[in-house]
């Protein structure tokens, strides 16, 4: 075998080793975010550059379609960048390992060979000779059984975390309301009889649904592309709004409110572990944001103290998150707004 056979074969093996790496890592979950050059991060960095060039070109209602359908669509694409990176990386050494066939294969004749091993169908117009080339071609063929029952195991826990995730999103609501907003959601869980009770469980119960999206997103990146079937619905708003909230009731309650305060946590812990990049502020509340905001809270009944200081807490709480929550929003086109499940008629966001 000449310096140039070596050199080749060495390539496709590297090949062979990076790809089954990168499929390992995501279909098992094993240290998702420590390769950010991996071919799976690769992959979805260009689609999504490409998908957000598409939807600005698009009405609402286009962009909307196109976005619910990037989420499992993606993953048939990444199924099939696994198969060519590892077709290709057979079929370089298939082309130089010598006196594997009866006659030396061109690199398309060595690629379409790969690949039917790799699918173990084995039509049979091209044979291994050599005793090398047919371990390889069992291997080749072993990877490819692995990779289905992988992808399979896969796909069923990504649905199942979809399902999981959806269904706690459906529970926030606010009747009455159409846009769920953070200082009328928490006034409307503590009002009444036992309010303080109930706003305890309340952030209780999402701070664990929470501490679910950053293992979740975390361990299958993934499954954050996944969009609701409902407009007007988003994890990442939902948890923009529950973090919100938290902040507003720590406002309210000086800071002493141990359920508030893990909801918090967990809800930065959540955003802050699904950077997709920024180049402004964030989602900034403005002064007259604020104002109005902190109006509707005296309508409610709740205390906030002096408005300055209220709003000089709200921000310095709001700042370790507020730029990552934009930027994922943005990256996602996620509605701005967490709309009633109660409500008649969802209105769709405006892209």
């Amino acid at each position: 075998m000449d310096l140039l056979n070596v050199a080749t074969t060495v390539l496709g093996a590297i090949v062979i080793l990076v790809v089954t790496a990168d499929a390992i890592q995501v279909t098992l979950g094993v240290r998702p975010r420590s390769r950010r050059s991996a071919p799976s991060t690769l992959f979805y960095g260009w689609t999504l550059r490409l998908l957000r060039r598409a939807t600005h070109r698009l009405d609402a209602g286009r962009s909307e379609r196109l976005l619910a359908w990037f989420g499992p669509v993606s993953i048939l694409g990444l199924l099939g960048f696994w198969f060519v990176g590892h077709s290709l990386g057979f079929a370089l050494i298939w082309t130089a390992l010598p006196g594997a066939f009866e006659e030396p294969l061109g690199f398309d004749e060595a690629f379409y060979f790969s690949g039917v091993t790799y699918l173990t169908i084995g039509f049979g117009e091209i044979v291994p000779i050599s005793d090398w080339a047919r371990f390889i071609a069992i291997a080749q063929g072993l990877i490819g059984v692995v990779m289905v029952a992988l992808v399979m195991g896969f796909l069923a826990t990504l649905y199942g975390i979809f399902i999981d995730r959806e269904r706690q999103l459906k529970m926030l609501d606010l009747p009455g309301h159409d846009r769920i907003r953070p200082i009328d959601l928490v006034a409307y869980v503590q009002r009444g009889v036992a309010g303080e009770e109930r706003l305890r469980a309340f952030f209780s119960d999402w701070a664990v649904w929470a501490a679910g999206i950053t293992t979740w997103h975390t361990t299958y990146p993934i499954v954050a592309f996944f969009r609701s079937q409902h407009p007007g619905q988003s994890w990442i708003t939902a948890l923009g709004l529950l973090t919100d909230s938290a902040v507003i009731a720590l406002v309210e309650h000086d800071g002493d409110h141990p359920e508030a305060e893990q909801m918090y946590r967990r809800g930065v812990q959540a955003i802050t572990n699904t950077p997709m990049g920024s180049e402004d502020p964030g989602l900034v509340i403005s002064r007259e944001e604020w104002e109005s905001g902190f109006a509707r809270a005296r309508a409610h009944g709740m205390d906030l103290g002096d408005e300055q200081a209220a709003f000089e807490e709200m921000t310095r709480l709001r700042e370790p998150y507020a730029e990552t929550l934009g930027a994922v929003m943005r990256a996602l086109a996620a509605p701005p707004d967490m709309w009633s499940s109660s409500t008649p008629a969802v209105p769709r966001h405006d892209q």
